[in-house]
């Protein structure tokens, strides 16, 4: 039987979003933040993990 599959990954880090003035200024002066920001972490011992969710139904479940 057919069916469809939906998935969703959720990032297991905290989300520390970034001012608007810290936000500018990496994107002149240090165009690779975010793989030096990401360097460092796994230097520490701060792997990334993710959760993913996953939903399977039938067409017919999908419809309803």
């Amino acid at each position: 039987e057919a069916a469809s599959c939906k998935s969703h990954y959720k990032s297991e880090q905290v989300i520390n979003n970034l001012s608007v003035e810290t936000a500018n200024e990496p994107s002149g002066s240090h165009p690779d933040y975010s793989l030096r920001d990401l360097y460092y972490a796994l230097a520490a011992g701060k792997y990334p993990s993710w959760t993913i969710y996953i939903q399977v139904m039938t067409f017919k479940q999908t419809k309803t």
